[in-house]
């Protein structure tokens, strides 16, 4: 018995679907048909689903705000928070995975755009479908059907902060929000965390809403209930955004004074190779760690953009004759890098 619970646990959540559905299946014809210890033991099995149903549908009732989030790690943070704060029951939290910054956005709402999309990323970045059918509950398609599903009386926070990924899923969701009664909010990190130090310069050291310390993002989660609804006239502004935002073909997307800007894939293999040049300048052999040069960039680049995408076009400046490599390609801790003498990046 031990072993089939250890092997329930292994189980997708379409494949436990389909167990319980076929296991309903079992039981209503005992129910019908059986007889002595079958019925008595098909009539505790429906009568335990139908329970843990009206559990369901009263814990469901319960969450009055839906939060949308646009990453994984932030969400684990906002439920654990939540929780500290004792609101995690009255509130669902809902985050997708994938990083809007980088890859095709062209009709994302239908299953066509999400294939895709999804064979964009799988062609360049290592890893990429693993990873994304781990998450299936995740996936764009999921999630549109999900934010489908929120009810109208419930209020919706969308978080995220001054990044083109979390701009863009902002607009996203706006779009498929269009038309709804929902009461919605808008939680910026960037902008809390701006007014909460009283920050004149303007400072973009918190561009992400994961760069937040904990402290600060406890204090954000404390007042999202007061923060200003969305008026119609910045729903529409977002919605007519993310319309022109899915008509552009670029793979890139930068965020620069306040606004999304389109860039082309190589937008940042300049800063590539100039990180490389400074980080090889106390190597012996010229040669530096991929994972060193991928830390650099997210150290001194203020834009929030996926590791799997700057490692693509690593390879792509290998690929061209830029870069050297040596090592086993695979894994960022598996293999350095260094200048091609001679040859200079246009």
């Amino acid at each position: 018995m031990e072993d089939a619970f250890e092997r329930l646990s292994e189980l997708s959540e379409g494949e436990v679907r389909v167990l319980l559905n076929d296991l309903l299946k079992l039981t209503t014809a005992s129910t019908k048909q059986g007889d002595g210890e079958h019925k008595a033991l098909a009539d505790s099995v429906r009568h335990l689903y139908s329970k843990h149903v009206e559990r369901a549908a009263e814990a469901e009732q319960r969450k009055r705000t839906v939060h949308i989030m646009f990453s994984l790690s932030d969400a684990g943070s906002l439920k654990v928070t939540l929780s500290k704060l004792g609101k995690r029951m009255e509130n669902e939290v809902l985050a997708f995975n994938d990083c809007f910054s980088t890859g095709p956005i062209n009709e994302l709402v239908k299953a066509e755009g999400q294939r895709s999309r999804e064979s964009w990323l799988s062609e360049r970045f290592s890893g990429y479908l693993f990873n994304h059918h781990m998450n299936h509950e995740h996936k764009i398609g999921r999630m549109i059907e999900r934010i489908a599903a929120i009810a109208g009386q419930k209020s919706i926070v969308i978080w995220c902060g001054d990044n083109a990924h979390e701009q863009v899923g902002l607009r996203f969701v706006m779009h498929l929000l269009k038309g709804r009664e929902n009461e919605i909010r808008m939680m910026n990190g960037s902008l809390f965390y701006r007014n909460s130090l009283a920050d004149a310069q303007g400072s973009n050291r918190y561009y992400a809403l994961g760069l937040l310390e904990p402290e600060l993002f406890l204090k954000m989660v404390e007042c999202f209930e007061q923060a200003e609804l969305l008026s119609e006239f910045d729903r529409q502004r977002y919605e007519a955004e993310w319309l022109e935002l899915a008509q552009q073909k670029s793979k890139l997307r930068l965020w620069e004074n306040g606004q999304i800007k389109h860039a082309a894939e190589n937008e940042l293999d300049k800063r590539l190779m100039d990180v490389i040049g400074k980080l090889t300048e106390d190597t012996d052999d010229g040669f530096v760690k991929a994972g060193a040069v991928v830390g650099e960039i997210w150290g001194s680049c203020t834009q929030l953009i996926d590791y799997p995408f700057i490692e693509y076009r690593l390879w792509t400046l290998i690929s061209d004759g830029y870069l050297a490599f040596r090592g086993l390609p695979g894994a960022m801790h598996q293999y350095a890098v260094k200048l091609n003498s001679g040859r200079i990046l246009a």
